[in-house]
């Protein structure tokens, strides 16, 4: 069976462009007998009934292995060997991996420049950049473009990366629409919020607007006294 890799799928578009997506999809459904691993920042939306207009082959019909929740959720525990409804695994065919453990962090920045087989990035500012960055790729990657820069002109210092990255919000609103990014703006205001406070504050109504906002991976949910499902961007 031929095996077909896809990386940084994130880039073919967004939700408010999808024709390079729509065109991957069709070679997808037309292969059967390829085996397909797309690996993005988002997750794969194509099992959503609400995307049906946008993309030719769509919802849990048709694709049940990707009928998974927005947001990362804990996997459930089942004996080996067993499945799910239809014969599928209980974890689908969609696996959320979520944000890099502090020693994932580390080792990354350790291996990402090297010289004479030594990390040119030392401990401490590993152990700066790793703790800003609560696991995001993006963020770690942003941390060593920002070391080679100051390296040019001295030695970077640990007060150099207690710094925030405006690319990291040019990601997140980049695939948003219009009204999305009102509510985004509307709770960023707030330490916490659920879906109906969202919707309040931003005075957008549509719970498909306001539910659209946290179906990338930077954003947390928590179980709090504000209510049964809490958000935190």
């Amino acid at each position: 069976m031929p095996v077909v890799l896809l990386d940084t799928f994130e880039d073919t578009g967004d939700r408010t462009r999808r024709d390079l997506e729509r065109l991957v999809q069709r070679v997808v459904w037309l292969m059967p007998n390829a085996f397909f691993v797309i690996t993005s920042r988002s997750r794969l939306p194509w099992a959503d009934e609400s995307i049906q207009s946008q993309l030719d082959w769509t919802g849990p019909p048709a694709w049940p292995g990707l009928d998974t929740p927005s947001l990362p959720h804990p996997r459930p525990t089942v004996p080996a060997g067993s499945t799910g409804h239809g014969g599928r695994t209980a974890d689908g065919r969609q696996v959320l991996i979520g944000d890099f453990s502090q020693e994932d962090c580390e080792d990354y920045l350790a291996r990402q420049l090297t010289r004479d087989g030594q990390p040119l990035i030392e401990e401490p500012l590993r152990a700066v950049i790793t703790a800003r960055s609560h696991g995001l790729p993006l963020h770690l990657d942003l941390a060593v473009m920002l070391f080679l820069e100051i390296r040019r002109t001295r030695t970077p210092e640990p007060t150099d990366f207690d710094v925030d990255f405006p690319a990291l919000i040019a990601r997140t609103l980049s695939g948003l629409t219009p009204d999305e990014r009102d509510v985004l703006r509307s709770v960023s205001l707030l330490d916490a919020f659920d879906l109906p406070l969202a919707a309040q504050a931003s005075g957008h109504g549509l719970r498909s607007t306001v539910c659209g906002c946290w179906s990338g991976p930077s954003y947390g949910r928590t179980r709090s006294a504000c209510g049964p499902s809490t958000c935190t961007p």
